[in-house]
């Protein structure tokens, strides 16, 4: 998914040798360029995940007060990219040097599953999301004549930063649910 394509002029390769030689000697290696997702909390008390593209390398080399740094765009995304990393709410950058940062995606990892199907039950919790089917189901029981319910779904590492799904509809939430009728006959 990710292509790294470096084109350093040959004049800039020496210093650049030689800072990285330096950075060596000090015990420090940057990377040239990572990535990794924060969460953060807004302005409005809402949570949310951010996906971020930075360079270690160009941190490093401010501190050090060292002219180099690396220049990095994303170019010709594709539109599973730009549906994922939710691309179109990129935040603005200050120069082709700062880091990239997407808000609203989901870190896809495990999701916390809170649903109005399970009343009485603390916070509303029916369980995370999973890849295997749970060995024991949980059984809960629908009151009323509500037909209609809601499901929330919550990052497993920021309690309070909502699961959002990208639009492309290719990722999706599947319940397995089996519904039993109870009938009480009052003799």
């Amino acid at each position: 998914m990710f292509e790294k394509k470096f084109n350093i002029e040959v004049q800039t390769l020496q210093p650049l040798r030689e800072f990285l030689a330096q950075l060596k000697e000090e015990g420090s290696q940057p990377q040239l360029l990572d990535f990794h997702y924060e969460f953060n909390e807004n302005e409005d008390g809402t949570h949310d995940c951010q996906f971020v593209i930075y360079s270690p390398f160009n941190e490093v080399a401010k501190e050090k007060e060292n002219p180099l740094r690396i220049r990095f765009q994303i170019s010709e995304p594709s539109d599973d990219f730009k549906n994922v990393f939710n691309y179109d709410a990129m935040l603005p950058r200050k120069n082709e040097f700062s880091k990239i940062v997407t808000p609203g995606i989901w870190d896809r990892k495990q999701a916390i599953l809170f649903s109005n199907i399970a009343k009485g039950v603390e916070n509303e919790f029916i369980g995370h999301t999973r890849t295997s089917p749970l060995p024991n189901p949980k059984y809960y029981k629908l009151t009323g004549f509500n037909r209609e319910f809601w499901i929330d779904m919550f990052s497993t590492h920021d309690h309070n930063c909502p699961v959002f799904l990208p639009p492309d509809h290719k990722d999706c939430l599947y319940i397995e649910a089996q519904l039993l009728n109870s009938t009480i006959a009052v003799l």
